[in-house]
């Protein structure tokens, strides 16, 4: 998916909710495992990095990302 079309994907899911726009308490890398993405709304794959942490207003709900999706999240999110 191209980049433009993910950070436009995330707007949207800050606007509606769907997406914290507080930061993470803790946030945490691995290799994925089939979860799936809530930026982009795609698999996490064994072959790319996840993203996961739990947002730190809302409950503390876990939240995961591709790499690139946690990335233009957090940039995102600061200007929202």
């Amino acid at each position: 998916m191209d980049p433009q079309d993910i950070r436009l994907l995330i707007q949207r899911r800050l606007q509606s909710g769907r997406l914290p726009h507080g930061r993470t308490e803790r946030i945490w890398g691995g290799a994925g495992d089939g979860q799936m993405c809530d930026g982009c709304g795609t698999i996490i794959t064994t072959g790319n990095m996840a993203m996961q942490g739990r947002a730190s207003k809302g409950g503390g709900r876990p939240i995961q990302f591709h790499l690139p999706c946690f990335q233009i999240w957090d940039d995102v999110r600061r200007v929202a």
